[in-house]
């Protein structure tokens, strides 16, 4: 049986609204992990108190920073053809070594709610059930894999693309969306689509990404920027998309649903 989202759902809805909000990350979503030769700390010496990483270690670094931590909030806000696209919000955290999560998104119909507790997932929108407002998924209907982008996970989100350029471009405070402070370092990364990922028919020339990351003196990213540099873009038409990672060790509560909050009826399309 088919595992795909049913698409009358609302959930569709987040999917879509967040790959619009993720552009240019849901673009480099599958294949080979990225690779690369020369150390990231090419360019501005790190600080005292930070690590100097090296390129091909970047990204599965900092995916063991925040699997330390335990747990994080993610907040993106992209740009596409010069409008800037509605927030989301992620609360990650880590059961055993199962990631659980809630995602909130604003949209024009109002908040829709999506929760992974490990298990089963829920989902919350405007137009549910007023009695009942968890919809919650069949199990042989859901692939908890087809939403794993929206933890925002660096390591699987860069898989199928090569590291080409890369530097340290120095150190900085980072303020994030709640005016929280973060001394950081910023790394500069320039990636291109593996060979076999060109070989599979992606196109290198359309597909060129510039990342800058700030990571903290524990090598967890703080801020995340993404810049679409592929042939096609244009100041008008060029995506931009900044993530913000921010309560790192935070308690949230990923618990599902009371069982009389909730209803098998899937809500009706938005």
């Amino acid at each position: 049986m088919s595992r795909n989202i049913p698409a009358r759902s609302a959930v569709a809805a987040i999917v879509v609204g967040v790959v619009t909000i993720g552009l240019l990350i849901s673009l480099i979503l599958w294949g080979k992990h990225a690779q690369g030769d020369s150390p990231a700390g090419a360019g501005h010496q790190v600080p005292d108190g930070f690590s100097s990483i090296e390129a091909e270690e970047i990204f599965s670094t900092i995916a063991q920073a925040q699997k330390d931590a335990g747990s994080w909030q993610v907040t993106s806000v992209s740009t596409v053809q010069g409008q800037q696209q509605p927030s989301g919000v992620v609360q990650v955290q880590l059961k055993g070594e199962q990631k659980t999560f809630r995602i909130s998104m604003t949209t024009q119909a109002g908040v829709i709610e999506g929760l992974w507790d490990g298990e089963r997932f829920y989902e919350k929108s405007p137009n549910g059930d007023a009695a009942k407002p968890w919809y919650v998924y069949p199990e042989e209907t859901f692939n908890p894999d087809a939403l794993a982008s929206l933890t925002s996970d660096i390591e699987a989100m860069t898989k199928g693309y090569d590291i080409v350029e890369d530097e340290v471009v120095g150190s900085e405070t980072v303020t994030d969306l709640e005016g929280n402070e973060t001394e950081a370092v910023q790394y500069r990364l320039v990636i291109e689509p593996s060979a076999d990922a060109t070989a599979a028919g992606v196109d290198p020339a359309t597909q060129r990404f510039q990342l800058d990351l700030w990571l903290d003196a524990d090598n967890r990213p703080v801020q995340l920027q993404s810049t679409d540099l592929g042939a096609e873009a244009s100041a008008q038409s060029a995506s931009q998309m900044t993530t913000y990672y921010s309560q790192y060790g935070e308690t949230f509560d990923l618990t599902a649903p009371a069982a009389d909050q909730v209803t098998d009826k899937a809500p009706t399309a938005q």
